[in-house]
């Protein structure tokens, strides 16, 4: 999407859809990641996702892609994180499911 865009009006297209979709993604997310939080560590399991998840990898990954587009240039990272994103898809697609979501689990 980044690489075909020559206008900034198709860049704020583009960002409004990547944000919708990451509205859905999070409550989503947000969803399964509560249902499945062990009840007596509730504080440390949400504190190391918002640490790990959300701060310092999203600033080590900015550092990085910067880094990385400086030396390889934007239009590599972007190509690059698309291959990366269709093999994290492709790898899901591929892995079992072991759990049923049939029935709800009993808060303790």
């Amino acid at each position: 999407g980044l690489t075909a865009t020559s206008s900034s009006l198709q860049l704020y297209g583009l960002s409004i859809v990547s944000g919708i979709g990451l509205a859905f993604l999070m409550a989503a997310y947000y969803g399964m990641f509560s249902h499945h939080i062990d009840r007596k560590l509730q504080s440390y399991e949400w504190s190391l996702y918002s640490v790990g998840g959300l701060t310092v990898s999203a600033a080590l990954g900015g550092l990085a892609g910067g880094v990385l587009a400086d030396i390889y240039g934007l239009r590599a990272i972007l190509y690059g994180a698309a291959a990366l994103n269709v093999l994290a898809i492709v790898v899901l697609a591929l892995l079992p499911l072991h759990h049923s979501f049939k029935g709800s689990r009993k808060v303790v």
